[in-house]
């Protein structure tokens, strides 16, 4: 009786539930995601019944709109919110120390994966069963078959396992949390909307008639458009429930959540053996940079290769003396993304794909081309502000877990000089991630110059018209100080959180979750009083400016600055300067409050 209560006891599940119920954290982020969902349910609910012009009876059979859309929340929120959750349940026992501790206890490593797991997925689905009554005014109103409610349910929860399943993984592989957390968002990102991107790019450049004209000369059959997206997105839920209403319009049904069932089962189960298997191999690894190790390793096949072309070299290596500035000396040579040969290799990565997107979109000659390029700014721009975020803001925070700040304060220098030393590192990596932004930039500016027409024949004359020059000028401009603002502003804020945070995920987490909310929540309000609730007021779009995000977008699509009613440079230049003033503010504060921040006072 003994043995079969510690079999069911978990004790690993309950000092789990028990911690994070005594976590602030818990209940915080719990009301932000209510307030979020809600917030959004209210609008589109709201967008409903303004459709109907005040009779009640046109909403009734419409519920499938609601439910659809409080259906894509909950699977824009899991995708959000549980890699956060679960990233750090291995990894936060490593940092502790404690993982040791749980190795020598009678539990067995499947017990600790799947109490870790269980640990994790609850308050995740306490966050799912905060739909319940929207779902209920959905159902309510009609139009929700029971088929399409039971393919919701089973696809939610399977998105749910998947997604903390492959958390769970990089988090026994990884050492730290930091790395574990930004594993499993970028990883995570390439593995669920790679597939999709890539097959956005096969069907904008119509690469798959290209496929389908050799293999009609050479008598092959190729896959069409439809099968190619099906095979691609198979292992993603949310994308197999709204196959059926992407290529014919109608509601899905049980049966398509039939065709998830099984490839998110396996990848879950195929994540979880692999988190079992690095939880007791890696437990005891050591701390090192793996990035550093991957940078070594390519740099043993690069000089093996180089051996062909002369021993030639791009990059002779720096001063192997700090000289007068040894923070600044260590930043640039001791770290992996500091040193110009790493970093270039980051550019090799970035700026690839860069081209090969721009060369199909130049060669496409449509106007919908340059849409993805749009998109691929969007994704650069994030990439770009997400890899800044985390580096400043782990500036001081992983000294702090180093234990190496209280040596690094005995320097005989001010802590603003402190400060500015160890952001070289930031600004070399800055200059690095302005490349591919400035080379899609480029691109787009040549083609909205107006040299040529849409059917690639240069036009008579190839001086555009003053209004198009002045919008060339505009959109260069407003590019330009877009990308030299925003990204040391977006520097100088994590760099600040960083400097106050005692460990680097709290530090990370908070950088990005601070940068999220300034970024989202005004275009958010904005488009819910637009939509939902036809507010048409002036100052509504004016409410765009409060989040930096909102120029990029109305910079890539320039006929939205129409609607400010004022002349287009007005909203650039009111929103350059206040976001100048913003990344100084940010600056001046890093400098003034760094010895009371880093710990001196």
């Amino acid at each position: 009786m003994i043995a079969l209560r510690r079999r069911f006891s978990l004790p690993l599940l309950t000092k789990e539930l028990t911690e994070q119920a005594a976590r602030k954290r818990t209940y915080v982020v719990r009301v932000i995601y209510a307030v979020l969902l809600f917030a959004a349910g209210a609008g589109f609910l709201w967008q409903l019944l303004d459709t109907t012009r005040g009779n009640a009876l046109q909403v009734l059979g419409r519920g499938a709109e609601l439910f659809m859309a409080v259906v894509g929340l909950q699977f824009a929120g899991i995708y959000l919110f549980l890699p956060a959750l679960v990233s750090g349940a291995i990894t936060g026992e490593k940092e502790r120390q404690s993982l040791t501790l749980l190795m020598v206890t009678d539990l067995r490593p499947w017990e600790i994966i799947i109490q870790k797991l269980v640990g994790r997925l609850l308050p995740m689905l306490t966050f799912l069963l905060l739909s319940l009554p929207l779902m209920a005014i959905a159902y309510a109103f009609g139009g929700v078959t029971t088929s399409l409610l039971v393919s919701a349910v089973v696809l939610l929860g399977l998105t749910c396992l998947q997604v903390a399943s492959f958390s769970l993984m990089l988090s026994s592989w990884c050492r730290s949390s930091v790395s574990a957390f930004m594993g499993t968002y970028i990883l995570g990102t390439l593995a669920y909307f790679g597939p999709f991107f890539f097959f956005m790019i096969l069907r904008e450049f119509e690469l798959f008639d290209l496929l389908h004209s050799v293999g009609w000369q050479r008598s092959v059959r190729f896959i069409s458009l439809e099968e190619a997206a099906t095979i691609l997105m198979s292992h993603v839920p949310p994308w197999v429930f709204v196959e059926r209403a992407v290529w014919t319009g109608a509601l899905p049904t049980a049966s398509t959540s039939v065709g998830a069932v099984l490839p998110t089962a396996i990848t879950s189960a195929v994540f979880l053996l692999l988190a079992r298997y690095c939880l007791v191999r890696r437990a005891f690894v050591p701390p090192r940079n793996s990035l550093l190790a991957l940078f070594k390793w390519l740099d043993g096949g690069f000089h093996k290769l180089n051996r062909v072309t002369g021993n030639i070299m791009l990059v002779k290596p720096g001063s192997a003396l700090p000289g007068d500035r040894p923070i600044a000396w260590r930043e640039l040579t001791k770290r992996s993304l500091g040193q110009v040969h790493y970093l270039f290799r980051i550019l090799v990565v970035m700026e690839a794909p860069a081209l090969i997107v721009v060369a199909l979109a130049i060669g496409a000659s449509r106007r919908s081309s340059m849409e993805v390029l749009s998109v691929m700014m969007f994704l650069t721009w994030a990439a770009a502000a997400l890899l800044i975020a985390v580096q400043a803001a782990n500036t001081f925070s992983g000294e702090r877990r180093r234990q190496t700040l209280d040596v690094l304060l005995t320097a005989p220098m001010s802590g603003a000089e402190i400060v500015r030393q160890k952001m070289a590192a930031v600004w070399r990596l800055m200059i690095v991630l302005m490349v591919p932004l400035l080379t899609i930039f480029v691109a787009e500016a040549w083609w909205e110059h107006g040299n040529f027409d849409m059917s690639w024949r240069w036009r008579r004359s190839i001086v555009a018209p003053p209004s198009s020059m002045m919008k060339d000028m505009l959109y260069v401009a407003g590019t330009i100080l877009s990308i030299g603002i925003y990204l040391p502003m977006v520097a100088w804020l994590s760099l600040l959180i960083g400097m106050r945070s005692r460990s680097p995920m709290r530090a990370v987490i908070t950088a990005l979750v601070t940068l999220l909310l300034w970024l989202a929540l005004a275009p958010t309000v904005s488009l819910i009083l637009w939509e939902a609730f036809r507010v048409r007021e002036g100052w509504v779009t004016w409410l765009l400016l409060a989040s930096p995000a909102s120029m990029i977008g109305l910079l890539e699509f320039f006929h939205e600055l129409r609607a400010f009613g004022v002349s287009p440079w007005v909203p650039v230049t009111i929103n350059m300067i206040v976001y100048a003033g913003c990344a100084i503010i940010f600056r001046i504060l890093c400098y003034d409050r760094a010895d009371r921040y880093l710990g001196r006072v």
